[in-house]
């Protein structure tokens, strides 16, 4: 089952509180005409009727200015959440970058370091050969 809309609510009560009002200005007005001065239990039903009039509109209005204010703080929490989640989003798109250009970096310094290790076992092998050149006299490489 659906519940009715606060604008139908309010349709609604605000339909009753005018029955209600005609039906206590009309009830006033009797009592005025006949001239009762004294409190009969109809003109405390009319009281107690512009009482619960009264109530009601003091707590709707309670209610209006209560969701106001919730909704208020539901848009605040969902533009917070909002800007927070852009903000992950992008944080999230600068990491995998950084991991992109971090995996790319690794392969050129690893191929650097290859090179280097060529070149150093190079050296190691000519510095081998002219030590034993320098004792022996017979080492002869053509690197």
């Amino acid at each position: 089952m659906q519940h009715p809309s606060s604008t139908a609510r309010f349709a609604v009560m605000l339909g009753m509180e005018k029955v209600m009002l005609c039906l206590l200005l009309a009830m006033r007005a009797s009592f005025v005409v006949a001239g009762h001065a004294e409190v009969s239990p109809v003109h405390k039903v009319v009281e107690l009727l512009g009482e619960m009039l009264a109530k009601g509109k003091k707590e709707k209005h309670a209610e209006e200015v209560g969701f106001a204010k919730f909704q208020e703080w539901c848009e605040g929490v969902h533009a917070e959440k909002t800007k927070t989640i852009k903000e992950a989003a992008d944080q999230i798109a600068q990491l995998e970058a950084d991991i992109l250009k971090a995996e790319s970096d690794t392969e050129v310094l690893r191929d650097e370091i290859t090179q280097l290790e060529a070149v150093m076992a190079k050296k190691q092998r000519r510095g081998r050969c002219s030590n034993r050149t320098a004792e022996e006299g017979t080492c002869r490489l053509h690197v």
